[in-house]
C-alpha cells in the first residue's frame, strides 16, 4: 500500500478548500500565505491537512514548512509526505501506536492495554486521541485511520510478539453460550488469524479443531469464511507438505473440501476430499473414512454423476453397519434415496427411506424419522397413493408436534395441504394451509407467509368464493410490496385481476392486471407479459 507510489497518488482538495479545513480546525490565526502553502505542500490530501493541524498546534507553521521545503522536491507523492508528518506527530506514542496496528477490527480499551510495554506512557490513549491518530466512538471501541495503520504496521519491529499479545487477547474472549451467526465467533477468528500472522499455525488450528468454528460457519452458510480459514493451514495439499498434525490435516481437508464445493469450485473440492479419504483411510480411521467417502458421494451427485454417488453411499454404509454407527447409517439410506429420487427410481427412492426411518425410529432419533416419513408421504402421494401418502404426512406431523420442531410441524401441513388438494378436498386443504400459516407468522417467515396466503387465495377462488379469495391476495400482496418482490407482486396482482374478474367487476380486474404488465416489463418477465397481454385482451374484449 505504501511503497508503489505509481498506484497510491491520490488528488486531495482544492487550495481554498484546504486552507478553509485548516481554518475551521484552529489555524484561523495563521497568516493565510502559510496556510496555502502548507496545503499546497501536502496537495490538500485530508490525512495530510488532518496531521498538519496537530503539528502546527504543538511546532508552529514556520518549522512544518521548512520541514515541507526539505523534501518536497525529492519526495512528490503524498502518501510519503503524509507519513513523513505521521511520523513526527506519534512521536513518544509512535511504538504503541505500532503495537496496536495489528488489529484488524475495533476494540475495546482492554485489547489496547494488551499492547502496553515498560517503555508505553501511561496517558498514551489520550495522547493519541487527541492527536487523532486514535479514533473512538465514544462507546468503548477504539480504532486506527487505515492509512495510519498501514504507516504503523510498516514500522512495527516485533511483528510476531505484537501478534502473539492480540492472539491472548481474543482466546481469552467470552463466548455467547448460543451462538446463532458469525458475529458471534468473531473473536475466536481473531484469534486464528492472530496466531497464523504469528507464526503458530499449529494455535491457529487448534482454535478451528476444538472450538467447532467451521462447522457452525458450515450450517450458516459461511463458505468462504471457511475457505479463508483453513488455507492458511494447509500450505501444501500433500501430506509431506504438513505442518499440523495427521489427524487435523485431514479434518481441515475434509472441511476445506465441502466449502469449495458449496462455492462451486467442484474439481478442487474433489481432490480436497480425496486426500482427506486417505489420511482417514491411513490412520484406519473407519468413521472418518465414512464421512469423507459421504462428502465424495454428495459432490458427485450435485456435479450429476448419480450413479458414482450411489456407489459411494454404499460403500458408506457397508462401513457405518461394520462399526454400527447407526445415526450414519440412516444418513446414507436417506442421501441414498434422494439420488434414486434424482433419478426417478421412485420404489429404490421409497425402499431406502423406509430403512432411514427404521434406523431413526431404533436409535431414538425423532426428527430423523420425522423427515423421512414426510418423504415417505409426498412420494406416496406423487404415485398416486393418496391414503399412504397422507397416512405417513401425519405420522411425521405428530412427530414433529411431539419434539416442539415448529418449522417441521409448518411444513407437514403445508405439505397436507397439497396432498388434499390434489384430491379436491379443498376445505381441508385450507384448513391444513390455515394452520401452516399461522405457525408462519409466529416464526416470522415473510415468504411463507405469502405464498400460504396466495395458495388459500387460489383454493377459495376455485371453490367460487371470490371475495374470500381476494382477502388473502390483498395480505399477500402486502407482503411482496413489503419484501420488494417484483415477481410475487405482479403474480398478487394477477390474482386479484382474475378474482374481480369472476366477480364481474372488470375496471377493476383491468386495472389490477396492467399494474402487473408493468411489472412484468420492468422485470423483463416474458411470461408475465405474454400473460397479462392476453387476460387484457380478452377483458378488453368482453368490456366493449
Amino acid at each position: 500500500m505504501i511503497e508503489g507510489e505509481e498506484k497510491h497518488h491520490l488528488n486531495g482538495l482544492r487550495k481554498e478548500f484546504a486552507v478553509n479545513y485548516l481554518v475551521s480546525n484552529g489555524l484561523d490565526k495563521v497568516e493565510t500565505q502559510k496556510l496555502e502553502e502548507l496545503a499546497v505542500g501536502v496537495d490538500g490530501h485530508p490525512l495530510a491537512l488532518r496531521l498538519l493541524v496537530q503539528l502546527v498546534k504543538e511546532y508552529g507553521a514556520n518549522d512544518i514548512l521548512e520541514d515541507l521545503s526539505m523534501y518536497r522536491d525529492q519526495m512528490e507523492d503524498t502518501i510519503l509526505k503524509a507519513r513523513k508528518l505521521f511520523d513526527k506527530l506519534a512521536g513518544n506514542e509512535k511504538e504503541f501506536l505500532e503495537h496496536i496496528s495489528v488489529y484488524r477490527k475495533p476494540v475495546a480499551i482492554k485489547a489496547l492495554k494488551a499492547m502496553f510495554t515498560e517503555k508505553t506512557p501511561r496517558d498514551s490513549v489520550s495522547k493519541l486521541l487527541n492527536k487523532s491518530l486514535l479514533e473512538t466512538n465514544h462507546n468503548g471501541s477504539y480504532w486506527l485511520h487505515p492509512l495510519i495503520q498501514e504507516f504503523a504496521y510498516k514500522g512495527l519491529k516485533d511483528i510476531t510478539e505484537a501478534h502473539a499479545n492480540a492472539y491472548i487477547y481474543y482466546v481469552l474472549f467470552p463466548l455467547p453460550k448460543k451462538p446463532s451467526k458469525i458475529e458471534d465467533l468473531q473473536s475466536l477468528i481473531e484469534a486464528h488469524y492472530h496466531a497464523c500472522s504469528a507464526g503458530r499455525v499449529d494455535l491457529a488450528a487448534r482454535i478451528l479443531y476444538h472450538s467447532n468454528v467451521c462447522g457452525q460457519l458450515e450450517r450458516w452458510g459461511n463458505f468462504k469464511t471457511i475457505v479463508e480459514l483453513c488455507t492458511p493451514l494447509l500450505p501444501n495439499i500433500s501430506l509431506e507438505g504438513r505442518i499440523i498434525s495427521l489427524e487435523c490435516h485431514g479434518y481441515f481437508l475434509g472441511i476445506l473440501g465441502i466449502a469449495c464445493f458449496k462455492l462451486g469450485i467442484a474439481e478442487e473440492a474433489i481432490i480436497l476430499i480425496e486426500e482427506a479419504l486417505k489420511i482417514a483411510r491411513l490412520r484406519e480411521n473407519k468413521k472418518g473414512e465414512a464421512n469423507q467417502l459421504g462428502n465424495l458421494g454428495l459432490a458427485y451427485q450435485q456435479l450429476g454423476d448419480r450413479r458414482k454417488s450411489i456407489e459411494y453411499y454404499k460403500q458408506v454404509i457397508k462401513i457405518t453397519k461394520d462399526i454400527r454407527d447407526q445415526l450414519g447409517e440412516g444418513t446414507s439410506y436417506v442421501n441414498l434415496g434422494n439420488v434414486y429420487l434424482e433419478l426417478g427410481e421412485i420404489e429404490q427412492a421409497i425402499i431406502n427411506y423406509k430403512s432411514a426411518g427404521q434406523i431413526f425410529r431404533y436409535v431414538g432419533n425423532k426428527s430423523g424419522e420425522g423427515s423421512c416419513f414426510s418423504n415417505l408421504g409426498i412420494l406416496y402421494s406423487q404415485i398416486g397413493n393418496i391414503d399412504e401418502g397422507i397416512d405417513f404426512l401425519e405420522q411425521s406431523l405428530n412427530i414433529f408436534k411431539d419434539v416442539g420442531d415448529k418449522i417441521g410441524e409448518k411444513n407437514q401441513y403445508m405439505n397436507l395441504g397439497i396432498a388434499y388438494k390434489n384430491i379436491g378436498m379443498f376445505k381441508k386443504s385450507i384448513d391444513c394451509y390455515e394452520k401452516s400459516l399461522k405457525i408462519s407468522i409466529e416464526l416470522e417467515n415473510k415468504s411463507d407467509e405469502g405464498d400460504l396466503l396466495g395458495n388459500i387465495g387460489n383454493l377459495f377462488l376455485i371453490c367460487g368464493q371470490a371475495e374470500e379469495a381476494i382477502e388473502y391476495y390483498e395480505q399477500s400482496l402486502k407482503i411482496d410490496r413489503e419484501a420488494r418482490n417484483k415477481r410475487g407482486e405482479s403474480l398478487s396482482l394477477i390474482s386479484l385481476g382474475i378474482s374481480y374478474a369472476a366477480l364481474g367487476q372488470l375496471e377493476k380486474a383491468i386495472e389490477f392486471l396492467k399494474q402487473s404488465l408493468a411489472i412484468g416489463k420492468a422485470i423483463e418477465n416474458p411470461r408475465l407479459i405474454n400473460f397479462c397481454e392476453q387476460k387484457l385482451k380478452k377483458l378488453e374484449g368482453s368490456d366493449e
